[in-house]
């Protein structure tokens, strides 16, 4: 049981307390905007004696609104009787009220208390509300018959108002009853009983509240006993350590959790050290909850202890260490962290990892980058890439000296880091790393890294990777060819071309590949002589790339200049189908007139129509005169195409033309 289900219990609470004001007002709402659509302007100068005649005059349920809002910032005693005198108004009580409450005057208060005897229902439910949020001492009996009312609602608002109250005498009146309240009222009493006791901590009287909470922590109710708890470290700050320690001991495991969350929420940072000076006392278990406790309290003052906790030869107290120095430990805890990353416990090194991550503290960084040099293994590769996590200073620094360090894991945490941080700085040395390593993964990795530096810093790598290419493997070929691709400028494409016609079928393949998916459109001549050529494999490539550059091209009469290319080399039907989506997104007169005559080609017929369809929408779109040239292009669709799905979007998309 956390502080959340507590808030949860409270909010439940006092959304019964409020209903019937929720219910006032939002009829109150929707008539404020009613008037203001109407332009009725609210009076926010009207002087008080003009509020108050307002009040007493005949005037609309509108006016008399206005006045007791205008009231709650200008009153003073001499509106109160007649702020009074609305309390049994079925429309007005929640507004007199807001008034009321509002004003320090005790006359103001004493209306309230008269208006108690003299409202029921939802008026007097917001009567007993307002007077126990002033707190009214005097009112005390009177609400306290009212926890015996009929009304249900009223008689919950009696117990949220005493507890509010919080005085001595309004806490005996709630315990009193609880011993018989009724089934629907105890989950309101019990929250009033602590809210009680609370008032009473608030009001520097916590010795008083403890017989009152002491009583509570043997109820049923988890949440109660919970709240009692919570309740009584507050009350008594002197027995707060001795309460906790009793109870993270104890047999209730959930009670035990919530204590380590006092320990984490409770309040002054003196209270650190004496939470502490418990753990030596405690067995592991409460140990590591308390510890827990006290990283959560994010307080430096427990760091001592959590670091003694690290030692220990419980797992569950070193795992609870590990985490609490993500937020109390300091730079000196790097090497203790490193050591448990390497340690071969995944869950050890996991909680050390986070919380070497998050750690705002910059003198880390160095901590970090220090720990790296005399770490190995899969410790030194966490590390590695902690820093680069970390946006660490030296973090590029770090993972480009461990490119060379003899383990592999190391390398491959290197090349990541650099994925993130590398530049063309990096770069020659990934590129080397990419070509001497005989690992797929490694070599991937590198990819990886040159192609993230490639994507920011295009030609700016563009001499390391040409460098590269000599003398290189065919798998780190073929890498870096990709990565030209990646780059995909001018400069770029001349090595791949030139790879296309290498001896290496491998590379050749390779660089047909990459050119196929070129980014820039100083590819496509060099596609279309592909595509026209004999070999099926690339023809499909080339085609496919030729297409994809035409469709991103923005200028219509380049556009169609492609695509009419593009036709020209399909010969299969298959390799129509490629091209005349492309078509669908050239919105001219020339684009539909080259789609309707493809629908005299059976084989092509329905691909072009869907083409056409979407052309013509697009071409209408665009200018409210091309709908009827639009509209005959579609009507020529149902006319020459069977296939039942296309007719039904065309006779569609005619419809909306119309």
């Amino acid at each position: 049981m956390t502080n959340t289900t507590r808030k949860a219990f409270t909010m439940q609470h006092m959304v019964r307390y409020m209903f019937a004001i929720t219910v006032a007002f939002a009829v109150a709402a929707g008539a404020f905007a009613q008037n203001a659509a109407k332009g009725v302007a609210t009076p926010s100068s009207a002087t008080e004696d003009e509020c108050i005649a307002a009040l007493k005059g005949d005037g609309d349920w509108k006016a008399k609104y206005d006045a007791c809002t205008r009231l709650r910032q200008v009153g003073t005693e001499k509106s109160i009787p007649a702020l009074a005198s609305l309390l049994k108004d079925e429309k007005l009580s929640h507004m007199a009220r807001y008034a009321l409450e509002n004003m320090q005057y005790p006359a103001a208060t004493d209306a309230l208390r008269k208006g108690l005897g003299k409202t029921k229902g939802h008026q007097k439910l917001g009567v007993i509300t307002s007077l126990g949020e002033k707190r009214d001492v005097k009112s005390t009996k009177a609400i306290a018959k009212s926890l015996k009312d009929k009304d249900v609602d009223v008689a919950r608002a009696a117990a949220g108002a005493l507890g509010r109250i919080g005085t001595v005498g309004s806490n005996a009146i709630l315990a009193a009853f609880a011993k018989s309240a009724p089934a629907e009222l105890r989950d309101a009493v019990a929250e009033a009983q602590l809210t009680g006791a609370e008032m009473l901590v608030k009001d520097n009287k916590g010795n008083l509240a403890v017989p009152f909470l002491t009583a509570l922590t043997t109820d049923e109710r988890e949440y109660v006993r919970l709240g009692a708890l919570r309740g009584l470290a507050a009350a008594a700050p002197q027995d707060a350590v001795a309460l906790v320690s009793k109870t993270l001991t104890g047999s209730d495991p959930v009670a035990a959790n919530f204590a380590a969350q006092i320990v984490a929420e409770y309040p002054g940072g003196d209270m650190t050290k004496p939470f502490a000076a418990a753990f030596p006392s405690l067995p592991p278990a409460a140990q590591a909850l308390l510890v827990r406790g006290l990283g959560d309290r994010k307080d430096a003052g427990g760091r001592e202890v959590v670091v003694t906790a690290l030692g220990s030869n419980d797992k569950a107290v070193k795992l609870a260490a590990a985490t609490a120095l993500g937020n109390v430990g300091n730079e000196a805890d790097v090497p203790a962290l490193s050591a448990l990353i390497a340690s071969g416990d995944a869950e050890l090194a996991a909680a050390a990892r986070t919380a070497l991550a998050n750690v705002d503290n910059k003198s880390f960084d160095e901590a970090i980058a220090t720990a790296v040099g005399t770490s190995s293994g899969a410790g030194k590769a966490v590390l590695v890439e902690l820093l680069s996590d970390r946006m660490a200073p030296k973090a590029a620094a770090t993972a480009l000296a461990s490119l060379s360090d003899s383990d592999a894991a190391v390398r491959i945490a290197a090349l990541r880091s650099l994925t993130k941080l590398g530049g063309p700085a990096e770069a020659p040395a990934v590129v080397a790393a990419l070509k001497s390593t005989a690992d797929d993964t490694e070599r991937s990795e590198a990819a990886n890294a040159l192609n993230a530096i490639a994507a920011i810093h295009k030609d700016a790598i563009l001499p390391a990777v040409l460098d590269g290419l000599k003398g290189a493997s065919t798998p780190a070929r073929l890498a870096l060819l990709r990565n030209l691709g990646v780059i995909s400028s001018s400069q770029a494409l001349e090595p791949v071309l030139a790879a296309m016609r290498d001896r290496d079928a491998e590379v050749s393949g390779g660089a047909v590949r990459v050119l196929a998916e070129w980014k820039s459109a100083d590819a496509a001549p060099h596609l279309l002589k592909l595509a026209q050529g004999k070999n099926a494999a690339q023809k499909d490539l080339a085609l496919r790339g030729y297409v994809r550059l035409a469709q991103a091209e923005a200028n219509a009469e380049v556009k169609a200049q492609m695509l009419a290319s593009a036709m020209g080399v399909a010969k299969a039907k298959e390799e129509k189908w490629l091209v005349l989506p492309a078509y669908g997104t050239l919105a001219t007169k020339q684009s539909l007139d080259s789609l309707t005559a493809m629908l005299d080609d059976a084989s092509i017929k329905n691909e072009a129509g869907n083409a056409l369809i979407t052309a013509a929408a697009a071409f209408a779109k665009a200018d409210a005169a091309n709908k009827p040239t639009a509209a005959a292009a579609v009507q020529a669709v149902l006319a020459k195409c069977d296939d039942a799905n296309l007719k039904e979007r065309a006779q569609k998309t005619l419809d909306s033309l119309k």
